[in-house]
Order: C-alpha cells, then structure tokens, then sequence
C-alpha cells in the first residue's frame, strides 16, 4: 500500500534532504540503515536532479529509482543528468507525458552544440 505523498516525504525527510544537497555519504547510510522502495527512491531521485547532482542520481538509479518518472524527468536541467537517465533505462521512446511527447529542454540539452562564429 502507497502512504499519500505527505506522509511518506515527511517519514523520509532526513533522506529526501540528503539527496536534495548532494551529500551522496548521507544518502547511503539512510539507504543502509532502512529498506527504502522504489517510491522513495525516486522522489530522492527527484530531489537530486533538481539540484542537478549527478553522483547521487546514478547511486539512486543504481539502487532501483525509476527513471521514467515524469517528476523527475521534468526537473532535469543538465545534459549529464539526461545521460544518467538515458544510460539507466530511459529512452526517447518512454512516454513520459499523457500526449507522449518529449520535454523541449531535453530536446536542446542532446543537440550537438554548433558554433556558427565562423
């Protein structure tokens, strides 16, 4: 049985803030210290990739955090991040939003970097 959102980030908070500051040593001894499912994982997946750490979102993919998460997808603001997801079991092809479409800054972080100076 899934706990309502409140209640299970309020139990999880000391976790969910360790993943949200990147501290990766803190997230390992709470993963140590409780069984945490994949629910929580994710939501400390999403928390990592809001603030774009990247260690910690691949210690929580590794660990069983779902990368097809449309919350987490949403907050993913690098193209390393993106690399994370995609090299965890995410593909373009995931339908990640109800008309199935990919988010446009994903889109802008994969384009190859073109230098029109010349």
């Amino acid at each position: 049985m899934s706990l309502p959102f409140q209640v299970v980030e309020e139990a999880n908070q000391p976790f969910l803030k360790s993943c949200r500051h990147g501290d990766l040593a803190q997230v390992k001894e709470h993963q140590k210290a409780k069984a945490l499912d994949q629910e929580i994982l994710t939501l400390g997946l999403k928390e990592a990739a809001r603030g774009d750490h990247i260690e910690t979102m691949r210690y929580l993919l590794n660990a069983g955090a779902k990368p097809q998460s449309p919350t987490v997808v949403d907050e993913v603001h690098s193209a390393e991040a993106v690399k994370a997801l995609l090299d965890n079991g995410l593909t373009f092809e995931t339908q990640l939003h109800p008309l199935g479409t990919v988010p446009l800054v994903w889109v802008s972080l994969c384009l190859p970097v073109v230098d029109h100076t010349d």
